[in-house]
């Protein structure tokens, strides 16, 4: 027999099953499609963290978690919902791997709210490797004729990110005063590109 389930609208949270924190929290239009996008590693995702915290789950036979928050109406209530789970998640330690501050118009807004130092370091992970990733792309490339058409691209992208590691590491700085790895937090080794 067949269950044919209704698409859910609604907030969810991503638990670690091995500690019950809250790892991460969403919205969906159709919240289990949206949980097996999470768990497909196949399926693109940008974050980074997340997907590597998915991936070891699945490495052990496990999964995330899936608790839904609120069955929601409208996206705005979504958006309104989604907003306070991440701000008190985010307040309390949790949602380590939310980028955003929450709701559908607000995605781009960086959650600079992290109040733990383990997120400050997969951030600065996550940093260290799109640098390490658009060094070695542009390395590939500097020898090939129809490579060095782009080549001044892989440098200016290379420059934005030693900027935005920068205004990273002084963020850092400021907030955790006294934490004596926040001024190498973001140094990228073999840095002699693009400064």
């Amino acid at each position: 027999m067949t269950t044919i389930t209704r698409p859910i609208l609604g907030v969810y949270s991503l638990v670690d099953p091995r500690t019950g924190k809250v790892m991460y929290r969403g919205q969906a239009n159709d919240i289990h499609q949206r949980y097996a996008d999470h768990c497909d590693l196949a399926k693109p995702d940008s974050n980074i963290g997340k997907r590597r915290w998915i991936r070891g789950l699945i490495e052990v036979g496990e999964l995330p978690t899936l608790v839904i928050e609120a069955v929601c109406k409208t996206v705005a209530e979504c958006d309104q919902v989604e907003r306070r789970l991440i701000r008190e998640g985010k307040a309390s330690g949790a949602c380590e791997f939310n980028r955003a501050s929450g709701g559908k118009t607000n995605r781009a807004v960086p959650k600079l709210g992290n109040t733990t130092m383990s997120a400050w370091y997969a951030a600065a992970e996550d940093v260290r490797e799109a640098d390490a990733l658009l060094r070695r792309a542009r390395e590939r490339l500097a020898n090939d004729n129809a490579g060095s058409e782009v080549f001044g691209h892989f440098l200016n992208a290379i420059q934005g990110l030693d900027r935005c590691r920068d205004k990273l590491g002084s963020i850092v700085e400021r907030r955790f005063s006294g934490w004596d790895m926040a001024a190498s937090l973001f140094v990228v080794p073999g840095d002699e590109y693009g400064r």
